[in-house]
């Protein structure tokens, strides 16, 4: 059983440095020169500094939105909200016979035959 062991340990050390030496070394990998752009860095402070390049600025100062006043406004301006539950519910009926209603085009009156001008 040690003997085993020993030979397999020696085929695996043997086969791995055959690898590495049929590997070798790799070709060396080149790039191409590439023209680099330059780059500015810059901070958000210098991008959104409100009083930079003015000679009278004042220092920003920030103020609160004025607060919403809510006005009450009558229930009858509000379309719908007189507080009264309705007297009837539209129903799909209803709506097509409006529909129906509404869809039909005016009769034509008679056609007056336009003489043009000489």
């Amino acid at each position: 059983m040690r003997a085993a062991l020993i030979i397999s340990a020696v085929m695996h050390v043997s086969l791995l440095v055959g690898l590495l030496a049929r590997f070798g070394t790799p070709e060396s990998f080149s790039t191409a020169a590439v023209a680099a752009l330059p780059v500015e860095l810059v901070t958000i402070s210098e991008e959104t500094d409100l009083t930079l390049g003015r000679v009278d600025a004042e220092e920003v100062v920030e103020t609160p939105a004025p607060e919403t006043v809510e006005t009450d406004l009558p229930d009858t301006e509000i379309p719908g909200a007189t507080g009264e539950e309705a007297e009837t519910t539209a129903t799909e009926e209803d709506a097509r016979a409006t529909a129906d209603q509404s869809a039909a085009p005016e009769p034509a009156g008679d056609e007056v035959p336009v003489e043009a001008e000489a």
